[in-house]
């Protein structure tokens, strides 16, 4: 009964070591499987992260452009430049697009904390970028839709001018 029961212990013991070594490696597999989970994050946040600087420098382009146009605009010659104004915004509004589409997937990214200090850095420092580019576009597209307001109310005095549409974003409230 003795030997029954040493032998019993020694199974017993055997199955938890077993037990015990199988967590321990599934442990160390989950560690390793969230750490190359985490590098790869990183590696996302990295090129995600030089896209959105492409796109603001994009951004920035086109901001001047609308700029040059907008600062030579007169009632009198609005009805001519309004469709070079048009094509503006237009891509001005998709390179919005890819801010906001660039932003929002590095937010999903950056809602971890990393302990690489470059990645802690971009993730501080794009949603400044995301969300002056998003209020720069904003206060555009309302700057324009209230001088086509203004034209068109101006268009009722003045007949031989047309009327011109106000323009449409989804991106703007």
């Amino acid at each position: 009964m003795k030997k029954r029961n040493i032998i019993l212990i020694i199974f017993i013991f055997l199955i938890v070591c077993i037990g015990i070594t199988f967590g321990i490696f599934k442990l160390f597999d989950a560690m390793k499987s969230e750490n190359e989970k985490v590098k790869k994050d990183m590696e996302e946040i990295h090129l995600l992260y030089d896209e959105l600087n492409e796109n603001a420098s994009s951004f920035n382009k086109k901001k001047e452009e609308y700029d040059s146009i907008m600062s030579t605009l007169y009632y009198t010659n609005v009805q001519e430049k309004n469709k070079a104004i048009v094509n503006i915004l237009n891509e001005y509004d998709l390179i919005i697009g890819r801010i906001i589409e660039t932003g929002n997937h590095l937010k999903e990214k950056c809602a971890f904390t990393y302990t690489d200090n470059e990645v802690i850095q971009k993730c501080n420092s794009y949603q400044i970028s995301y969300e002056s580019a998003v209020q720069v576009f904003q206060k555009d597209i309302k700057r324009f839709n209230t001088l086509v307001e203004n034209y068109n109310a101006w268009t009722k005095e003045n007949s031989k001018y047309k009327t011109i549409e106000k323009f449409t974003s989804k991106y703007v409230e």
